[in-house]
């Protein structure tokens, strides 16, 4: 098992690191539905009377999310420890700097999301027709996106653009994982071109804020707080879904303006946003020298 190692197939040759990098890559995701639902069977067999997944109710919602989290955690760490032969910190996760940086990731994802709602209420694209607080909504929504957050983050972020990076270079790896992280929403509901296209920028934004940090902690409160508050505080839908909303929003304007019922996400404007955060996130890497190494990603540049 230790010929196939990290730092043994930096050495291979580069068709060879491409194929290791694939195979690892449908292996886990493989690994992750299997081992899920293997957990959703015991789950249920645990409880007969069931739990409705797929219901309106984000505290049933949120097993959709915590059992492939599980999975995701425990699979990472044998992949990460036992075939990569690397700590777990090498993919970000590690306590070290958490209460600094995930309310900084908070703070970025709440300030994009609250401009491009500023922007379309200001400018008449929509309208605000109602409020209504439940508690119970706000506290379920935010753990289900919490656990979201982290799901996606440690699979997207913290192993593929690591083992992405590692194998075949850090540019390579931050195209790769955002491509695979877009991909990854092409089934969900009022799919469009520009939300397909603005779900790849959400991707690279997302590793460029983790290439700085190498930690999880910003990039999932940038994540968790861009979908919390552009579905449950501003009214939007979030990738196509349906959550509770404090305010009740009327779309006057386009779709492609507006992002329709796919969500903000969907917008024009959402799309100059991401490029803007992008092009200053790419222009501090740049200063901070990240970028001038074009070699494969050695494991001290991940180490804490």
């Amino acid at each position: 098992m230790i010929l196939f190692d990290i730092q043994n197939l930096q050495k291979a040759s580069l068709g060879a690191r491409i194929g290791w990098a694939v195979g690892r890559a449908i292996a886990l995701s493989l690994a992750i539905f299997l081992v899920s639902w293997l957990m959703f069977i015991l789950l249920f067999s645990l409880f007969p009377e069931g739990i409705d997944i797929l219901s309106n109710d984000a505290w049933g919602m949120s097993l959709y999310w915590l059992v492939p989290l599980v999975a995701t955690l425990f699979l990472v760490f044998i992949m990460r420890t036992y075939v990569d032969m690397e700590p777990m910190s090498t993919v970000g996760w590690t306590l070290v700097w958490w209460h600094r940086e995930f309310p900084k990731g908070l703070w970025w994802g709440f300030s994009l999301i609250t401009a491009g709602f500023l922007g379309l209420w200001w400018s008449g694209q929509i309208a605000i027709i109602g409020f209504q607080l439940d508690w119970n909504g706000l506290l379920s929504w935010a753990f289900l996106f919490l656990v979201a957050a982290l799901f996606e983050e440690i699979l997207f972020r913290g192993y593929l653009q690591t083992m992405f990076s590692e194998l075949l270079g850090m540019r390579a790896g931050l195209v790769l994982s955002a491509l695979l992280f877009s991909l990854a929403h092409f089934p969900n509901e009022n799919f469009s071109v520009i939300g397909g296209l603005n779900i790849l920028l959400a991707g690279f934004m997302l590793g460029l804020v983790y290439l700085r940090s190498r930690r999880l902690w910003v990039v999932t409160g940038l994540h968790f707080a861009w979908n919390y508050f552009q579905g449950v505080i501003y009214g939007f839908g979030v990738s196509g879904m349906r959550t509770y909303k404090l305010l009740q929003l009327e779309l006057k304007g386009s779709p492609m303006v507006t992002g329709g019922e796919f969500g903000f996400e969907g917008s024009i404007l959402s799309l100059l946003i991401l490029l803007a955060f992008i092009y200053w996130q790419r222009d501090v890497l740049q200063r901070e020298h990240h970028f001038k190494k074009t070699e494969i990603i050695s494991e001290d540049e991940f180490k804490v």
